[in-house]
């Protein structure tokens, strides 16, 4: 009987060793008081009592290991989750840097044009509309949108409202609540700003028309992860040939602004008026802050 006991009693190291020399010793002033039966039954007693002790005694050091490995985990997510958003607030820091060094540089040439004396009225007012733009821009890509492009838009249309109202247009609003995006840094603001500052210079000196038509909204299930955000400005003027290559580098531009901050830009145009689609990818902005390029304004 005591041989199957002592086989089922599993234990290893050190531990193990004290725990026979202990009950060896129990076992031999028991044995040696009260004699063979009482002995073996005293002895297998001791094992089972002394089993079920360290039984416990393992079943809390594993509860307190588990408890503690919890502990560091929590502390690691909350350091990373720390870490990454120092990086943001570098990576945000860096771009208002930049911002501010272009809109610096932009002022620059115009007042050095001022200076020159060697433009036309025209091109002054150009280059002091350019110049106000930029200046404009660059304080509303810094400030905080809490990740909603409505707001973006909000600021575009109000920056613009005098000058779209002095061309005749009126303005059909229709941009639904957009869900809140990460990764809107100040750069890929500025960069759409101008993109659809181009869109609407278009509409108010070449489209002809009356109204001009602002749509945003979310569209489910695109690719590139997650939804996407349509953004779309149609005008019902005469249209243009999309294909001519008297436009300038404006169409350029504004493809060039699409594919920088990773959006599809397609432009239909005919005798009832131009549609200027964008097509966001919210996904792909995300861990990519200060990787995009930025153009020159015009």
């Amino acid at each position: 009987m005591v041989g199957r006991m002592l086989c089922a009693v599993t234990l290893s190291g050190r531990g193990a060793q004290l725990l026979l020399r202990e009950t060896t010793h129990r076992w031999r002033c028991v044995h040696h008081c009260t004699g063979g039966n009482h002995g073996h039954m005293a002895m297998a007693w001791l094992l089972v009592d002394r089993y079920t002790r360290t039984s416990r005694l393992l079943a809390d050091l594993n509860r307190d290991l588990d408890q503690k490995v919890a502990q560091k985990e929590r502390e690691l997510h909350q350091l990373y989750a720390h870490s990454r958003e120092v990086e943001r607030e570098q990576a945000a820091l860096r771009e208002r840097s930049r911002i501010m060094r272009d809109m610096h540089d932009g002022l620059g040439s115009t007042l050095s044009l001022l200076r020159s004396g060697q433009s036309s009225s025209a091109a002054l007012q150009k280059h002091l509309q350019q110049a106000l733009d930029a200046l404009k821009f660059s304080v509303d890509a810094m400030q905080d949108t809490g990740g909603d492009l409505a707001v973006v838009l909000g600021n575009l249309r109000y920056r613009l409202r005098e000058r779209l109202e002095a061309a005749g247009l009126t303005v059909d609003w229709q941009v639904d609540r957009l869900p809140a995006v990460a990764g809107l840094t100040p750069q890929i603001v500025r960069e759409l700003q101008y993109l659809l500052l181009e869109a609407f210079s278009n509409v108010m000196q070449h489209a002809g028309g009356g109204v001009v038509q602002v749509i945003a909204r979310s569209v489910p299930g695109a690719a590139h992860g997650g939804n996407a955000i349509l953004i779309e400005i149609r005008d019902n003027g005469i249209g243009f040939d999309t294909t001519a290559t008297t436009h300038g580098h404006g169409l350029a531009n504004m493809r060039i602004r699409a594919a920088g901050i990773g959006g599809e830009l397609s432009i239909e145009s005919s005798e009832r008026g131009t549609a200027v689609s964008l097509l966001l990818h919210p996904g792909r902005w995300e861990g990519r802050a200060g990787s995009f390029a930025s153009q020159d304004a015009g």
